[in-house]
């Protein structure tokens, strides 16, 4: 079905396609691609990332974008030499959406990753970062669109941050959820639902009043069915039923555990067969 909603999009995305800015305005969505320093020390890192900042009441995808939707998409242009690293991706919240469930963002969405230089960086004084990005925007309605971005970095023995963009990182990598310790997890599939049991090291569900989780694997479950879950203390236990599209099972669940839309976690468990 995703497949394709994409084939479908892709046809209709060259009607809002940019010229190459850092900023671009889309309908109902501002993309920019943005820094958090002015002035990158060819022995160090920079942040760099993707904006989305969708109008009031519009919505872009989590990188597992639900029953419906399409996550945004980032093709990486870099000087020879300069190395980026892959994207961290914040927790997202779920979207209901008539009778089905989506994961996305309202507000913003910050795709932040790292620039860094393989061996020596370039002689130059600046270089060039582009991205050509595509997402899809909704509310009832959905928007494809796509923008060539490009932002210029400058070089130096020092290094210099961005002020205006600084905080945003900082704030944005507060969400993207930690490690989980965990004393035993256990993942399995029976004919019909997803089980998932989680024992932490930690009393990390102790007083939680909401506890929520989101599969990162595509397809696999049918996001929209109910939830069984139940917590306390250190221990989770959840299940859900199985996509209509579900086929070949994966060697390992991917999970993102979200507590009280504050703190969230991540893990990976083997499937046990």
């Amino acid at each position: 079905m995703r497949l394709f909603i994409s084939c479908l999009l892709s046809l209709l995305l060259c009607s809002h396609c940019a010229l190459a800015t850092s900023r671009y305005e889309a309908p109902n969505l501002v993309v920019s691609l943005i820094s958090d320093h002015k002035t990158l020390s060819t022995s160090s890192a920079a942040s760099v990332g993707v904006l989305f900042e969708p109008n009031p009441g519009w919505h872009v995808y989590w990188r597992n974008p639900g029953d419906t939707g399409l996550s945004p998409e980032i093709t990486w242009q870099l000087p020879q030499g300069t190395h980026i690293s892959d994207i961290v991706w914040a927790y997202p919240e779920a979207i209901p959406v008539a009778h089905l469930m989506n994961y996305g963002f309202h507000d913003t969405l910050l795709l932040p990753t790292q620039v860094s230089f393989k061996n020596q960086a370039p002689k130059a004084k600046k270089i060039r970062v582009g991205a050509h990005v595509k997402w899809l925007v909704c509310k009832e309605s959905c928007i494809p669109g796509e923008a060539q971005l490009v932002t210029e970095l400058n070089l130096g023995t020092e290094a210099e941050i961005d002020p205006q963009h600084h905080d945003k990182f900082n704030v944005w990598l507060e969400k993207v959820p930690k490690p989980l310790a965990t004393m035993h997890q256990y993942a399995a599939l029976s004919e019909t639902e997803l089980e998932i049991e989680i024992y932490a090291k930690q009393l990390m569900f102790k007083g939680a009043q909401l506890v929520e989780v989101f599969v990162e694997n595509t397809d696999l479950v049918k996001y929209s069915a109910p939830q069984k879950i139940t917590w306390g203390g250190n221990r989770l236990y959840w299940r859900q039923g199985l996509n209509d599209f579900f086929q070949t099972a994966p060697e390992e669940i991917k999970l993102v555990v979200v507590i009280d839309k504050q703190r969230a976690y991540r893990l990976t468990i083997p499937l046990t067969t």
